[in-house]
């Protein structure tokens, strides 16, 4: 019987395997930008990589690899500018950065997160995805306002769902800086942004999967059998 149930799995597996992605069991990991480049409000202050390379976040993550969740729930960012943030020239309004963001072993991205500074932050913005830094393609969000972060605590990211995008250059067009709420400093200002998408699992692990269900589909049916027999 079990013979017969592995033979039932390996011929199945290719047929497993050549299934369409959506098929899939997806695990959503979050994606780490490889560089950004500022289009409006520079050079401002601080270095645009502080927005991105997680210097400033309480707890690292590998790109790719890392769930979303509970990573977003419980991890932090710093309200320590010298290694940590990134402002924009003093008495601007606006700010425009790109990031890249490779694919990075996802199949799509399909979240945006943003840690809000805290004195300054975003007021409001927009984001957009491209081939090229300042590439104003496909508009994925439109007038958000994130949350207000107050002094005091270090403060959680947030998050938005996008419609599915490939790599490339997500542009975040940043307008009514500061934000209120001290609004310590005129101009715009970024702690870390980052993004997620769905991992599609290895042939190995779908191999392992058909292996599973076959012992657990022999399993019930001796369980069957016993109980008849009982």
């Amino acid at each position: 019987m079990v013979k017969m149930l592995l033979l039932s799995a390996a011929a199945a597996l290719p047929m497993m395997l050549a299934a369409p992605a959506s098929a899939a069991v997806h695990t959503r990991v979050l994606v780490q930008p490889v560089d950004a480049v500022i289009l409006d409000g520079g050079p401002g202050f601080g270095s645009i990589e502080n927005t991105y390379n997680q210097a400033g976040l309480s707890a690292t993550y590998v790109s790719g690899v890392t769930p979303t969740m509970p990573y977003l729930a419980t991890t932090t960012h710093t309200q320590i500018f010298a290694c940590c943030e990134w402002f924009s020239n003093n008495g601007s309004t606006t700010a425009t950065v790109s990031y890249l963001v490779p694919l990075d072993r996802v199949k799509w991205i399909d979240s945006f997160h943003l840690w809000n500074e805290e004195s300054s932050g975003i007021g409001k913005f927009d984001l957009w995805w491209g081939t090229f830094a300042g590439d104003l393609a496909h508009l994925l969000l439109a007038g958000v306002s994130p949350t207000d972060n107050p002094l005091g605590p270090d403060y959680l990211a947030q998050s938005w769902d996008i419609a599915p995008k490939p790599g490339g250059w997500y542009t975040l067009i940043m307008s009514e800086c500061p934000q209120p709420n001290p609004g310590s400093f005129a101009g715009c200002a970024i702690g870390e942004v980052a993004f997620n998408g769905p991992v599609v699992p290895e042939p190995g692990t779908w191999a392992m999967m058909i292996a599973g269900f076959g012992l657990v589909g022999w399993a019930a049916r001796n369980r069957r059998r016993d109980l008849a027999q009982a």
